[in-house]
């Protein structure tokens, strides 16, 4: 595992993860409606879980060493969320306006980078000390 380069990444998940929150937090209406009009509380409730979220990869990233078992598990997130990226555009287009089905892609396009680089790092040889 190279450690160095996974607490980069999931630093950067994190940073990406509150940045996403706090902006579903504080323009939920706005997203909303840019999305399709949707209700305001779907887009809150996802910016506090990404908040959450991104508070358990920054601990898993800022330890002196990464947990193993802990980052398979935001790994798992991240596909977790491609995929359900994947199924929405696939099964409930019809929900979401042209921006909203971008931005669903485009996010998921990152988070999908996340977990190859996640994935990359972790199967990466441990660097000589």
């Amino acid at each position: 595992m190279n450690e160095k380069a996974l607490k980069n990444v999931l630093l950067s998940n994190a940073m990406f993860s509150v940045f996403c929150g706090i902006l579903l937090i504080i323009a939920a209406e706005q997203i909303a409606n840019l999305m399709g009009g949707h209700p305001e509380w779907i887009y809150l409730a996802l910016g506090v879980g990404l908040i959450l979220f991104a508070a358990d990869v920054a601990f898993v990233a800022t330890r002196k060493t990464i947990n193993p078992l802990f980052a398979k598990m935001i790994l798992w997130a991240d596909i977790g969320w491609v995929v359900a990226s994947i199924a929405l555009l696939a099964f409930a287009h019809s929900l979401f306006s042209m921006s909203g089905l971008m931005a669903i892609l485009a996010i998921a396009a990152v988070v999908g980078l996340f977990g190859v680089l996640e994935h990359h790092h972790m199967k990466a040889p441990t660097a000589a000390a």
